[in-house]
């Protein structure tokens, strides 16, 4: 728990390499054997947005599809405990801005997932989720 709270930390402080060195350290199994497994989907979200924000172009729509995918199967599951993707939805929405082409396949693919998850209305994601949506419509 140490490595996963103080990771957390650095993330919400924008201290990425720090974050993903933490979150690295994790060990999945500790809390599969827990039965939280949203932990570790959780931390495989804050990974992937650790290295959008710090290996921006290494970053690939597979990556983020890998992702979504967890998201959706992990949902089929047990939806009760599906954490909140708010983490990648926020990093979309701001590297946005000043990535568009690149991102516009992200950015459609991280509210599919939100819709297929039926997250649509979900707390938090309200605000990124409204101006992708409508940066998207703007190009189309």
């Amino acid at each position: 728990y140490a490595n996963l709270y103080l990771g957390h930390i650095y993330f919400d402080t924008q201290r990425y390499e720090q974050a993903l060195s933490l979150f690295a350290k994790v060990d999945a199994n500790y809390f599969n054997e827990r039965i939280q497994l949203w932990r570790n989907l959780k931390n495989a979200e804050l990974i992937l947005c650790c290295r959008m924000y710090l290996y921006f172009d290494e970053v690939t729509l597979a990556d983020v599809d890998e992702l979504c995918v967890l998201y959706e199967t992990t949902n089929s599951v047990d939806s009760i405990d599906v954490p909140v993707p708010q983490e990648i939805l926020a990093c979309v929405a701001r590297l946005f801005e000043n990535n568009p082409n690149k991102m516009t396949p992200v950015a459609f693919r991280v509210i599919e997932l939100i819709r297929r998850i039926e997250f649509d209305d979900a707390r938090g994601l309200q605000k990124d989720l409204l101006y992708l949506q409508a940066v998207l419509a703007e190009q189309n």
